[in-house]
């Protein structure tokens, strides 16, 4: 027994270390020397009751505190709903308490009230308290609201929390209170204009019966987390939560919501959905940037420019049929978007409304659609499908530019207008189809198709215009059909695999560069009706070997610039306009040196005493040595640029007018004789001639540029001679010389 008790006592001592054992021993030693004591059972009639045995005492003592902590955790649970009740809705995002609060002036001398309103009091001269509390009454008066700037940058504040029957928050009220962390709005219905603009600490707004939000109300509040964007709000202002990029909301708003304004979530990076049911108006860039949005549900009747833009994680987005109108660049940047739906199926699309929606695979069109505005898809290189129906009357500009995996193009007779680089570096295309009474390929069209083998031109084409097949690479022949009148300027430009070019009867104009860096072309024949011909047409065409020159346009040596290779010129003989004598391009009367021709095999060139100009560009890049003039008194700009083999030039008497970079880039270039008839010599004449040591300038110069020469020239003059002061000025190396005799 004695055992067994001791075993009891130690279980219990291990659960209840505040059982008090001594004291409990001793009321048993009582109890056995007086078995009868009355005290111990008051209800006893003198007859024997059996003493509880020891283990049954401390089981008693046991459940009594266990009672106790029952009650306590209770007392506890009761106490935290309390606090719940009255500060839980820092937590729910609604007001807890309908209790009206009520202050006095002498409660709260910090505040200052006038005509309803609360703002802070500048005579006060006290601290500034960290808990501001906007009373529904103040000295017995009703309050309306807080006055515009009343607590404008005021930074000790952490706390605010406002009456239930207040129903205005004022312009700017709160404005850079930068240590503000919590509003309780209570029954605030409008926030005003840049109301909490730049609150930077604050996380959590509770508010349960707004319905008009502001322009700027909660701008740059970036640690903001949290707030109630409840059924009741009906308008939202431009820029209202721009940059609140911790604002942790899934935006559901009801049908009352009319009006979002323009980039009123911009930048909003947590925001994760997009619900707005029945809308007059979303302003542009409303929701740009909001880079966590995976769904979005609107119907409204108009939605602004980019207004989701830079949704990165957008998957899908469907229109209700209120939608009438999205505006320019709506998706643009919206890299996971794959899934647009339309109610309306008269919904109108705007430029760019795609731009750059690189997962988007088939082009959602609506069904009632019939134009394709620019730059629609531009940038979407997953994109399959063009979506080009009969119905498609027009194409804007670039409407599929950067479309790299769309691999055909076929555009119906139905279709009127065509716009500029709509299929532009589509890398991928490789075979398209024009509107049979196409008059024109409109510029940059098919520019950086490098995947094209065959540029197909109906016969009905009159016209290529600026760029349409620029750089397209991978063209091996252009059949240029009778009917063509012109070829804008870089038409076929950078076309380096292009090996035939046929030039029809019918062509007028040959735009600059048309054809510049074809250079693979070896054969080439101008026909007679061309009457006009751009710089640089035929520029860079490293291979071309035999050039028939039938036009009669005027020609200029900077027309076949680069074209290393050539050494046959052929003209139609007594009607030309020009004249070949020993390779040499001249006028029909030789007296205008147009081309030598770079691929002939002269090392040295005399000029003929006949010429009297040497066009520009003439020799351009020419494997010359040396070259020599009779009597000509004009050379054209560029004449003998870049031609890095040329080490000796004499210029005859008679020339007076050396042109802008005659010979700059002659790296080789050591000996120049200049004549005494020239009078001056312009800008870059002798630029990149870094071989050039020394020049003895005649006495007859008196004008030169500080950019004439290299700085690497000593330029040899007579002593006094005119043009001395000016090197002086111009800081130019010379070597002044005594006058011969």
């Amino acid at each position: 027994m004695e055992q067994h008790t001791n075993g009891e006592e130690r279980e219990a001592s291990g659960s209840l270390k505040d059982l008090d054992t001594a004291a409990l021993q001793a009321r048993m030693e009582k109890a056995q020397r007086d078995p009868f004591d009355r005290e111990n059972d008051p209800g006893a009639s003198g007859a024997a009751v059996p003493l509880p045995e020891k283990g049954e005492l401390v089981r008693r003592a046991v459940r009594r505190q266990l009672w106790l902590i029952v009650v306590c955790v209770l007392l506890v649970v009761a106490g935290a709903a309390a606090l719940f009740l009255r500060f839980g809705s820092l937590f729910s995002g609604k007001r807890a308490t309908d209790e009206t609060i009520a202050l006095t002036s002498k409660e709260a001398p910090w505040l200052w009230f006038s005509d309803g309103m609360l703002s802070y009091n500048a005579d006060y001269t006290g601290d500034v308290p960290e808990s501001i509390t906007i009373p529904d009454t103040f000295d017995g008066k009703t309050v309306e609201g807080i006055a515009d700037e009343g607590f404008v940058h005021m930074e000790k504040i952490t706390q605010l929390t406002v009456g239930r029957k207040v129903s205005r928050v004022g312009v700017r009220a709160f404005e850079g209170c930068t240590s503000l962390v919590q509003i309780d709005l209570g029954g605030v219905e409008e926030i005003s204009y840049g109301a909490f603009d730049g609150c930077a600490s604050l996380t959590e707004v509770v508010a349960g019966e707004i319905t008009q939000i502001g322009a700027y109300a909660f701008q740059d509040c970036r640690l903001l987390a949290a707030f109630p964007l409840g059924e009741g709000v009906i308008s939202i202002g431009a820029c209202a939560f721009q940059n609140c990029g911790d604002l942790q909301i899934s935006l559901v708003l009801s049908a009352d919501a009319s009006k979002i304004g323009q980039n009123a979530f911009e930048n909003c990076a947590a925001l994760t959905q997009i619900v707005i049911p029945d809308a007059d108006s979303i302003g542009a860039g409303a929701f740009q940037g909001c880079s966590s949005v995976t769904l979005a549900e609107i119907n409204c009747l108009n939605i602004g420019d980019r207004a989701l833009a830079g949704c990165s994680a957008l998957e899908r987005a469907a229109f209700g049929g209120k939608t009438l109108t999205l505006g320019k660049e709506l998706f643009a940047g919206c890299t996971s978007l794959t899934e647009v739906t339309y109610e309306n199926e008269n919904t109108a699309l705007s430029e760019g409304a795609f731009l750059d929606c690189i997962s988007l695979q088939t082009p959602p069109l609506p069904a009632g659609i019939s134009a394709i505005p620019p730059h629609l898809f531009a940038g979407c290189t997953a994109l399959r499908d063009s979506g080009i129906s009969s119905q498609i009357l027009h194409i804007g500009d670039g409407a599929y530019e950067g479309c790299s995996a769309l691999t055909q193009a076929h555009i119906s007779n139905n279709t009127e207008t065509l716009g500029q680089g709509v299929f532009a570096d589509c890398s991928g295309l490789l075979e398209y189809t024009l509107p049979a009474d196409a008059v024109r390929i409109p510029a940059r069209f098919f520019s950086g198709c490098t995947g094209l083998q065959s540029a197909s031109i109906p016969e009905g084409i009159q016209s290529v215009e600026e760029g349409a097949f620029e750089n397209c690479t991978g063209l091996l022949q252009a059949n240029i059909p009778y009917g063509i009148q012109s070829l804008g300027d870089r038409a076929f430009s950078g076309c380096t695999a292009l090996q035939k070019i046929t030039l029809p009867a019918s062509l007028q104009s040959i735009g600059e560069n048309a054809f510049q860096s074809c250079s693979a072309v070896q054969y080439l024949d101008i026909p007679k009706s061309v009457t006009f011909i751009g710089d640089g047409a035929f520029a860079g065409m490293e291979k071309l070997q035999s050039l028939g020159l039938f036009a009669s346009a005027q020609v200029t040596g900077g027309m076949f610039a680069g074209c290393s290779a050539l050494a046959d010129i052929r003209t139609s003989g007594y009607d030309s306009l020009y004249s070949v004598v020993d390779g040499v391009l001249f006028s029909a009367d030789g007296e205008t040196l147009i081309l030598y021709p770079g691929g002939l095999g002269n090392q040295n060139y005399t000029v003929p005493a006949r010429v009297k100009k040497i066009e520009a560009g003439a020799f351009r890049g020419a494997g010359l040595k040396s070259m020599r003039t009779a009597s000509t008194p004009l050379i054209g700009l560029y004449a003998f640029a870049d031609c890095t083999a040329l080490q000796s030039v004499t210029l005859g008497e008679g020339l007076t007018e050396l042109g802008y970079g005659a010979f700059s880039g002659c790296t080789a270039l050591e000996k120049v004789q200049l004549p005494h008839t020239l009078t001056a010599i312009d800008s870059k004449v002798f630029a990149g001639c870094t071989s050039l040591a020394r020049l003895t300038l005649p006495v007859e110069i008196t004008r030169i540029t500080a950019d004439s020469f290299e700085k690497t020239t000593t330029l040899c003059v007579e002593e006094n001679a005119p043009i001395l002061e000016t090197l002086e000025r111009l800081e130019l190396p010379f070597t002044a010389v005594q006058k011969k005799s």
